[in-house]
């Protein structure tokens, strides 16, 4: 994976494109449930039928140049939030 290119100006000024790669990246997701709600007012014209509650998350980290670095984990308790952070 690359970052996208950034042009730079040396000390003639004119323009350069420089690319650098990326050593290790990110992919991470937090999974959710809808639970259906029901209205607190029996006359309401609007109201959220529903609301997401999220129960999961995971993360993969890559490395580009060794693989036995990359790893994969992931939580599926109620304190998966402070395990992630």
């Amino acid at each position: 994976m690359l970052f996208d290119p950034v042009r730079t100006t040396n000390g003639s000024n004119s323009p350069t494109i420089t690319i650098e790669r990326v050593p290790k990246f990110v992919y991470a997701d937090l999974e959710n449930i809808l639970r259906k709600t029901e209205s607190d007012k029996e006359d309401a014209s609007s109201y959220a039928y529903q609301q997401h509650e999220a129960f999961n998350i995971g993360y993969y980290v890559r490395c580009a140049y060794d693989d036995t670095l990359s790893s994969y984990d992931f939580r599926r308790d109620e304190d998966y939030i402070t395990w992630f952070a």
